[in-house]
């Protein structure tokens, strides 16, 4: 099996001697770009314009410039400070400075952790790992290699400490996603944004987080509006609206990550894969409402040639996929499952079985239509005050001839999936 399809291993605990590289690199000392983007960064967090921020803005702060925070190395760094009276621009510089010199430490363990031939550069094969070991969430060998061609480092077999510095820089930049992710964002941003405010509320963010397949509630994406509103007008543009998809592409990687560790310890051995059981039980905890049926097809679906069977023992086990196959999965299977949401109006096929049984009730002869007093029936369920209300009334009226495609006056299935989902998105609409 490929090296680079084998799960990351951990840290290696030790110390590292500060190295003058660290002084001649341009790590440690923000340079032009850095200062100057590190400072639009504050001002968008210094909402009250008084100079300072909170240590959760101050947190907020460095992770849009693309850090890896931990929030108790954060705290060790914020306890010098009286961070209760908030924190100066100044104390974020510094702050940030150091964040730049750990990750350099941490770029200069991971080589040392990868570093086979212990000459001080790591093979190209070897870059998955360490970039996992230093901390970043990238989904795909595609942004690793987009990231190191935008860095001028396609033609290198071998790459030392500051080409790992330069090619972090630029998978930062991207927010983790490759070129196609990004345009694909960009895409579902335009569709959504129905009143071309260049800005998402709530109801216009749950609609393009589920198409492109992430499961949200309408509860989940109001969270993370709140949570990624970093100017705090009640709104994402479109730059915050890619720092939260690249949070869920990034939730994706970490899950992944974890059970390969997890296996790992178990198994107490490298070159660790996942079976149906495993990555069904991933799929689960990213909140895929998927079956062990489904699991088990997608790898039996795959090819497998990485992990061929060696006897006629292992002939019989089950398929198994390594780190890099099952990032790829996970993806192929959001994106089947986008495709099944948005074909059925952005239900998710567990919903649509229940509004199935639903319109039945209006469909006994299971004609494949509602019509007549039963479309008047489904109608005044879902509008009961349209019987006395005009406004009510007109809404009712709006979302039948939105919802009525071929405008007959009668609803086939297609048609009502879209009308309780144009009642859904008013009702949700209404609580904002």
């Amino acid at each position: 099996q490929r090296s680079s399809d084998q799960p990351m291993q951990r840290s290696v605990s030790g110390s590292i001697s500060r190295s003058p590289i660290l002084s001649t690199t341009g790590v440690v000392s923000p340079s032009q770009k850095f200062s100057g983007l590190g400072g639009a960064v504050f001002e968008r967090y210094d909402k009250d314009r008084d100079g300072k921020v909170s240590a959760k803005e101050l947190a907020s702060c460095l992770w849009w410039l693309g850090f890896v925070v931990d929030q108790d190395v954060l705290n060790g760094l914020l306890a010098p400070l009286d961070a209760a009276q908030g924190l100066s621009q100044a104390d974020f510089v510094k702050i940030a400075r150091t964040y730049r010199e750990r990750e350099a430490m941490r770029i200069m363990e991971a080589v040392a952790n990868q570093d086979r031939d212990k000459d001080g550069r790591i093979d190209r094969t070897e870059l998955p790992n360490l970039i996992a070991e230093v901390g970043y969430s990238v989904g795909s060998p595609t942004v690793v290699e987009e990231a190191a061609e935008a860095s001028g480092l396609l033609g290198k077999a071998e790459l030392a400490f500051e080409d790992l510095c330069a090619l972090l820089e630029r998978i930062r930049e991207s927010d983790g996603l490759s070129r196609v992710e990004l345009q694909e964002v960009d895409e579902v941003f335009k569709l959504y944004d129905a009143d071309q405010s260049n800005e998402f509320d709530g109801l216009e963010l749950q609609g393009a987080v589920c198409w492109l397949g992430y499961p949200a509630t309408f509860e989940a994406v109001m969270e993370s509006l709140d949570a990624f509103d970093y100017d705090g007008n009640g709104t994402l543009n479109q730059k915050e609206f890619i720092k939260l998809i690249s949070s869920y592409r990034a939730d994706e990687v970490k899950q992944i990550y974890k059970a390969f560790l997890a296996k790992q310890d178990r198994e107490k051995h490298g070159g660790v894969t996942l079976n149906a059981t495993d990555l069904h039980n991933v799929l689960l905890s990213m909140g895929h409402l998927v079956t062990f049926e489904q699991t088990r097809s997608m790898l039996e679906g795959l090819d497998t040639s990485l992990h061929a069977p060696v006897d006629d023992e292992d002939s019989c086990r089950e398929p198994e996929v390594g780190y890099w196959e099952c990032l790829q999965l996970v993806a192929d299977y959001r994106a089947r499952a986008r495709l099944d949401l948005r074909h059925h109006s952005g239900f998710d096929r567990f919903e649509v079985v229940r509004l199935k049984k639903k319109f039945r009730q209006y469909d006994p002869e299971d004609s494949g239509v509602i019509k007549n007093q039963r479309l008047a029936s489904l109608l005044l369920e879902l509008f009961p005050a349209a019987s006395y209300n005009h406004q009510d009334h007109d809404r009712m009226r709006q979302v039948l001839e939105a919802a009525d495609l071929d405008h007959s006056g009668t609803v086939n299935f297609d048609e009502f999936l879209r009308l309780m989902r144009l009642v859904h998105d008013q009702e949700s609409r209404l609580k904002l």
